[in-house]
């Protein structure tokens, strides 16, 4: 395509810099507790123990461990963070906000 055709379009991209490992406890980790900050100490207590468990081996109710990869969308052309801005000469063009080439109609 010539350059002077080009059109930035929002894409998927996965972030692999922020990618992350989560554990889900069991439920009853925080079952009864009456606050979210009595669920949070209680949620940093298990941690705490996981942390322990995996160091010595003891037994431990694990409901979910799994690899997060977040999606965040980018533009297509120049690989930013998808913004879009108006151009100052047409206020009816949308384009990248960062490499200033038009959006997808």
């Amino acid at each position: 395509m010539p350059e002077h055709m080009k059109r930035a379009e929002c894409v998927h991209k996965k972030d692999y810099d922020a990618m992350r490992v989560e554990i889900e406890p069991g439920y009853l980790v925080t079952y009864g507790e009456p606050t979210p900050e009595r669920r949070e100490e209680a949620l940093e207590r298990w941690a705490r123990e996981f942390e322990e468990f995996l160091k010595d081996h003891r037994s431990m109710d694990v409901n979910d461990v799994c690899v997060v990869v977040p999606i965040i969308d980018v533009c297509s052309e120049c690989g930013e963070p998808w913004e879009v801005d108006r151009c100052d000469m047409n206020e009816d063009v949308e384009i990248c906000a960062y490499c200033g080439i038009p959006t997808c109609p």
